[in-house]
């Protein structure tokens, strides 16, 4: 399976994530991808730079949810801030909500509906039809 983004250009565009952590997440990103555009990309002969970005995108928050999902302290998510749940004064105690597992995958889907539509938004093929149009065009 080719990815839309490879590894190398994912390093170049500052990415940490070890070659198999990194396909892993890559191909669950372009899945989704492939989901919101019906295949589209996939009949692209040169994939455009908004590809690129929306896929580096949705891995780094896929590899923030697993991290969260697993108990990791990586995950800093401005959307889903840790809210306060009890607070003591004399003697400094702090204790924060926390997200179960299944909270973390059903926000994640709005988030990476949000990423694709920010992305691919103005991404258009060779015939100027729009990737995200979620409609069928005559010759699919």
């Amino acid at each position: 399976m080719d990815l839309y983004l490879n590894y190398p250009k994912y390093q170049d565009m500052g990415g940490r994530l070890s070659l198999d952590a990194y396909t892993d997440l890559a191909i669950q990103a372009q899945m989704e991808i492939d989901w919101y555009t019906f295949g589209r990309i996939k009949k692209f002969e040169t994939i455009p730079d908004e590809v690129e970005w929306c896929v580096f995108k949705l891995v780094q928050l896929l590899a923030s949810k697993q991290s969260a999902a697993s108990g990791g302290t990586e995950y800093t998510n401005a959307s889903l801030p840790a809210s306060v749940a009890s607070q003591s004064n004399d003697g400094v105690s702090v204790s924060y909500n926390t997200l179960s597992a299944s909270e973390i995958v059903a926000s994640s889907k709005s988030e990476m509906e949000a990423i694709i539509q920010k992305y691919l938004n103005t991404v258009r093929d060779s015939l100027g039809r729009r990737v995200l149009y979620r409609g069928l065009y005559g010759d699919e």
